[in-house]
């Protein structure tokens, strides 16, 4: 049953499905509780909330959480993506129609979701809460609008030669860098340590209520975790972080015309990767980029707002921000769950 636990997670963060559709998917896959039968919506919500599989033991009724001896199930990292689905799962349901935007565009007024709709062949967006300014959008114009935000995100050719340079010279380096990441780690692992110890003598001293001490030793125990998943993963992969830049420059720079080639399904995430904020006001469409392609979108601008083209200094000033940037967060296409795939085939056949 693990790889199908692995799944009910990996497919939950992916945001395409409630747990209606996901239990559905699993008990296909073959997934069944412990007489055989098929999993209930609340046995499967019970499953996608236990850090166990995380490799962290709690105990409901005394309230407290240890670290197991098992080996993990999954990164906590996927288990924190999937507890913010969880706790954001509003108006998720079964659609008659594939809306290419039928959950990620949201009215800025009272922030649901908007409603897609057919008619005439084509496809409309509109707020149904009463007290809103009436919104009718048609899919075209929220399409142009999100691919006019991903046009400043190419490269011409002058940047890509220079880009390629310098992220050569980032991967000869790494050893030294990854060095004084794992050293870094390391000490923080130690400190957290002396943090555990420390409050556990306080507990015994009777200086702390019960609660009070539970509650701050999990946080600690899960800040524990990232940390190991870091050291882990800089231990086995020493190209770590120059290959997450190196993926993200690909996808960021190939973003605009990858975007045409996809399928809707895979449109809808790649845009949760790319933008974050995705609202309607009216008949105005408000998109942003997240980060950190909004640093890649703006790196021909000053402070002050004016533009320049100096190609070494910007780059210099924006790869240091990225290399800052991805030795703490994920590379965004790991965000994409099941569609990795044909996501980053989209784009590295325009790239071919």
């Amino acid at each position: 049953m693990a790889p199908l636990v692995r799944n009910a997670f990996e497919f939950y963060a992916s945001g395409r499905y409630n747990l209606d559709t996901l239990n559905d998917e699993l008990f296909r896959m073959g997934l069944r509780n412990r007489r055989g039968n098929r999993v209930s919506r609340n046995g499967l919500s019970t499953l996608l909330n236990k850090p166990f599989y995380t490799g962290l033991i709690r105990l409901i009724k005394r309230k407290e959480v240890f670290l197991g001896v098992h080996q993990p199930l999954i990164a906590k990292s996927l288990f924190d993506r999937v507890q913010r689905v969880l706790d954001g799962e509003t108006n998720i349901g079964v659609q008659r129609h594939a809306f290419l935007f039928r959950r990620p565009l949201t009215c800025r007024s009272c922030e649901y979701s908007l409603i897609g709709e057919r008619q005439k062949g084509h496809a409309y967006y509109r707020c149904n809460t009463k007290r809103c300014i009436t919104t009718c959008l048609r899919e075209e114009v929220v399409e142009e609008r999100g691919l006019r935000i991903l046009l400043p995100l190419q490269f011409d050719d002058n940047e890509r030669r220079y880009m390629e340079k310098k992220i050569l010279g980032l991967k000869e380096n790494w050893g030294e860098q990854r060095e004084e990441e794992i050293k870094a780690v390391k000490l923080n692992l130690s400190q957290l340590k002396d943090r555990l110890d420390r409050l556990t003598d306080t507990y015994i001293d009777r200086a702390i209520e019960k609660d009070l001490f539970e509650e701050r030793k999990t946080a600690l125990l899960l800040e524990r975790k990232d940390l190991e998943e870091r050291l882990g993963e800089l231990e086995v992969n020493s190209q770590s972080v120059p290959n997450r830049l190196t993926e993200f420059i690909e996808l960021a720079g190939n973003a605009y015309l990858s975007y045409k080639l996809m399928q809707p399904e895979e449109k809808r995430d790649f845009l949760r990767i790319v933008t974050s904020n995705r609202q309607v006001d009216g008949k105005n469409v408000i998109i942003t980029l997240s980060l950190p392609f909004d640093e890649v979108a703006s790196r021909f601008k000053h402070t002050n707002g004016r533009p320049h083209r100096d190609i070494p200094r910007t780059w210099d000033r924006l790869l240091k921000k990225l290399m800052e940037y991805f030795k703490s967060s994920p590379s965004p296409l790991s965000e994409v769950g099941t569609r990795k795939a044909t996501i980053r085939a989209a784009y590295q056949e325009v790239a071919a």
